[in-house]
């Protein structure tokens, strides 16, 4: 059997004991430290509590794709000593993208952070509601038996909970410690708003409707006239109960490229029609 280095990873044939660059006793394949186990004095923590949800989503996914050795406690990003230089370069890299990052997120009246307390839960519930998350563009961090939100979308929160489950929760705010409320939401809930005129569920599932049929007929005429009618309700500045601010700006991206390709260029219509359908589909 080969052995690996706990450190950079690199495989080496049994009769090896050390690695050549790390200098450091080869384990079996899955024997590898976990970094919360380190040393401290090999430890590298990236303390990423002050960013974003979204970012630290991002760069969690930036770790998993660098297949470098990590863990994460709580906001913390946690390596050994010998990879924070390449660590440093996919933090830069995050940060250069997206411009200075706000670290003062939740302070000053500012949203901040909710926690859902998902103990007891069971884990194809726990996944469930992971992959609602995904699907809906709602970062999130996963933190022992809880999941830690944006305070900006509780609401989308409450009803995937109430999807999966339809159980209490509780809901607390980082900032302040205290408890409030709970997740257990009717799912219904908002239907019989009258101010709201069909907005949430109403226009959704129609919009989805359209870009199902203008998928499979791009020149289906009643199929254009109601794409019409519906994008002009479409408002960039109001998510619908259920989807996120960022689920929504790629809703209302995915509309605004539909009504270019039947106004510029009619080939591509079944194309940007399906790729409407796809963003929708979760929310139907």
């Amino acid at each position: 059997m080969n052995l690996v280095c706990p450190v950079c990873g690199s495989e080496y044939l049994s009769w090896v004991n050390k690695c050549a660059s790390c200098r450091v006793a080869l384990v079996a394949p899955g024997e590898a430290p976990n970094p919360l186990e380190l040393p401290e004095d090999q430890q590298v923590v990236y303390e990423l509590g002050a960013w974003p949800l979204d970012l630290q989503a991002e760069a969690a996914a930036a770790m998993a794709e660098s297949e470098i050795p990590h863990a994460f406690d709580g906001a913390d990003l946690v390596v050994h000593l010998d990879h924070e230089a390449a660590v440093d370069a996919i933090m830069e890299a995050i940060e250069a993208e997206h411009g200075p990052i706000d670290t003062e997120a939740g302070d000053g009246g500012e949203p901040g952070e909710l926690v859902y307390e998902l103990a007891g839960w069971q884990p194809e519930h726990r996944a469930d509601l992971e992959v609602r998350l995904q699907a809906g563009g709602v970062p999130y961090r996963v933190e022992d038996d809880a999941i830690v939100v944006d305070q900006r979308d509780e609401e989308a929160v409450d009803f995937l909970v109430a999807e999966v489950r339809g159980e209490e929760v509780d809901v607390v705010d980082l900032e302040t410690g205290e408890l409030v409320g709970d997740a257990a939401v009717d799912a219904d809930d908002g239907d019989d708003d009258d101010d709201d005129g069909g907005y949430d569920g109403e226009l959704v599932s129609s919009l989805f409707d359209v870009a199902a049929r203008l998928d499979k007929r791009p020149d289906e005429s009643a199929a254009l006239v109601d794409f019409a009618a519906l994008n002009g309700r479409l408002d960039p500045e109001r998510a619908p109960f259920g989807i996120t601010v960022m689920a929504w700006e790629k809703v209302i991206d995915a509309a605004d490229d539909l009504a270019a390709a039947l106004t510029e260029d009619r080939d591509n219509v079944s194309l940007a029609a399906g790729h409407l359908k796809a963003i929708l589909r979760p929310y139907v």
